[in-house]
């Protein structure tokens, strides 16, 4: 594979990650610079890991932890994205929480693992081809890394707009987690 297909492939890889760091930023509170751009990390190490995981297992344990893993992912992006769309409409002192303010590296990380799963799968993929591991997740990584980034300030900026946005950001995780769940069949 060459730079820009790994760059196109980093883009659809990252959508799900972009979302919730995008529902992560819909606080109506400032989010500290260090906790962005800790959490933009997690979710690029998770997916940059989770392909070369994927890489190094091969096909035959990808199989055995994949159903597994959509049906844990499906459970905690639709707790989270419901808990997101109930504190939108309780009191200011709830919604000023997320799990980026104050930073949650837990949640980050189950957030980061959930929304990574696509990476597994495409890393056993990667190992057929041939394709460099390295340069792929490294792209994969930075790419994610930018794409949360971006996701956490068009978030926050759109929270401006509503502080009812919050909701609009657990109806986006709920969203996903079916979409996961979905596809574990």
């Amino acid at each position: 594979m060459n730079i820009f297909e790994l760059i196109w492939v980093a883009l659809a890889l990252c959508v799900d990650s972009f979302a919730v760091s995008a529902a992560g930023g819909c606080s109506n509170c400032k989010i500290p610079v260090g906790n962005k751009l800790f959490g933009a990390v997690i979710f690029a190490a998770c997916q940059g890991g989770l392909t070369f995981a994927g890489w190094f297992a091969g096909d035959s344990a990808l199989s055995l932890f994949e159903s597994v893993l959509r049906v844990a992912a499906f459970i905690l992006l639709f707790g989270i994205g419901a808990k997101m769309c109930f504190d939108a409409f309780k009191g200011e002192s709830v919604r000023r929480r997320n799990f980026l303010n104050p930073l949650n590296v837990k949640l980050a990380f189950v957030l980061g693992i959930a929304t990574s799963i696509d990476a597994l799968a495409l890393g056993v993929s990667f190992a057929f081809v041939g394709a460099n591991i390295f340069a792929a997740a490294f792209i994969i990584s930075a790419v994610t890394f930018f794409a949360c980034l971006l996701g956490m300030e068009l978030g926050r900026s759109a929270a401006r707009v509503s502080k009812r946005l919050p909701a609009f950001g657990g109806v986006v995780l709920i969203v996903i987690a079916l979409l996961m769940l979905a596809d574990v069949g």
